[in-house]
């Protein structure tokens, strides 16, 4: 699986261009260059109601008020994130807001109708608008301020959720897997040992059957998904193992189209089935057993099929069903609900079937090589 999950969205994803996401800078300069812009047009609007004698100087001097207040507005923000509107404090937050808001626009308008009577008094008895339009202004920036902060809020609270979701993923499917090898070791083992008394040599040839189980096995285990040629190639490994105790009474057949090869699934999948096969199906039996893995592909579904000899009048072993249990596990971590994946069991005479239905997807990771190689 990919860590998908982790999704890397911008503050201001959907707000601003790329570039200007990339710059958390560049989002400031535009507002205080829109601000500046257009209290400067206000303010030229008001003294052309009234043009002194030197109205450029009196349009020119605007300027700096205008950038001085349009800076203020931009690091309104700060102001905001002291006062969020959480559950409890909004009243609070609005009542610092109304108050600043009073502060700066009363202290702008002010200084700027004194700059106003001594460049343009003709104009300064507009000077009141000013006023009340820095009011509106500053109303309206802190409320794109606090609409963006909450939504940016929101974003990460749901950025949050899902890489907790998929961290959680990836450690439930890492428990999952550790299950695997530590069960088969010590099947393994118990094997050799029973061997080494009565036939040491083939002892020693399970020995060295599992010696390249476990290479095969050391780099595919520690992967999620990995293609199916490389789950046959370690499954063709295991058979070896077991074949070694069981002899000529495991026959082992494969059917998998090659263009199947390249599909994707859950790494160590099929090993709990075909260990599950040779238990209760091959052991039983007095004389030879088949053991046959098919693949197909149906409407964009893989489904793999194990079918094993049994003997139903044969006594089961004991079983604590952890194998079976491990893989409807993984595949519902793995796959999730969005694209089902199923576990079926079936009898039909002296034969068992597994069925796992898989969705057909191409693996396109790179492969493994370090773990296939001696």
């Amino acid at each position: 699986m990919k860590p998908a999950a982790r999704l890397e969205i911008s503050a201001g994803a959907g707000l601003w261009p790329a570039w200007a996401r990339r710059r958390p800078g560049v989002t400031q300069v535009i507002a205080l260059a829109a601000l500046t812009g257009f209290i400067w047009e206000l303010w030229i609007a008001i003294i052309h109601l009234h043009p002194p004698a030197h109205s450029m100087a009196a349009y020119w001097i605007g300027l700096p008020l205008a950038l001085i207040y349009a800076l203020v507005l931009v690091n309104v923000r700060w102001l905001c994130r002291a006062f969020p509107l959480r559950a409890g404090k909004i009243r609070r937050a609005l009542w610092v807001q109304l108050q600043a808001a009073l502060v700066l626009a009363v202290a702008w308008s002010w200084g700027a109708g004194l700059v106003m009577a001594h460049w343009a008094p003709q104009a300064a008895a507009a000077a009141h608008w000013l006023m009340l339009v820095s009011l509106g202004l500053y109303a309206l920036t802190v409320a794109i301020i606090y609409a963006v902060e909450t939504w940016q809020a929101a974003q990460q609270a749901e950025r949050d959720a899902a890489q907790a979701k998929v961290t959680a993923r990836e450690a439930e499917l890492r428990a999952l897997r550790a299950q695997l090898n530590p069960h088969f070791l010590f099947n393994s083992l118990h094997s050799i040992g029973a061997l080494a008394g009565s036939d040491p040599a083939g002892a020693r040839e399970m020995c060295l059957h599992l010696s390249e189980l476990y290479r095969l096995t050391l780099g595919l285990a520690l992967r999620e998904s990995i293609p199916l040629e490389q789950e046959l190639a370690m499954l063709r490994a295991y058979v070896a193992v077991e074949a070694v105790r069981f002899g000529r009474r495991l026959v082992y057949q494969q059917d998998v189209p090659g263009d199947l090869l390249r599909l994707s699934l859950p790494s160590l999948l099929l090993q709990p089935l075909v260990e599950n096969a040779i238990k209760h199906g091959i052991a039983g039996l007095t004389g030879p057993g088949i053991l046959r893995l098919e693949a197909r592909r149906v409407d964009n579904r893989l489904w793999l099929t194990l079918i094993n000899d049994y003997d139903p009048e044969s006594p089961s072993p004991a079983s604590n069903g952890h194998g079976l249990e491990n893989i409807r596990q993984r595949l519902a971590v793995h796959y999730g609900a969005g694209q089902p994946a199923r576990l079926w069991l079936e009898r039909k005479g002296g034969q068992f079937l597994a069925r796992l239905e898989l969705p057909a997807a191409t693996f396109s990771e790179p492969l493994a090589a370090p773990a296939l190689e001696a």
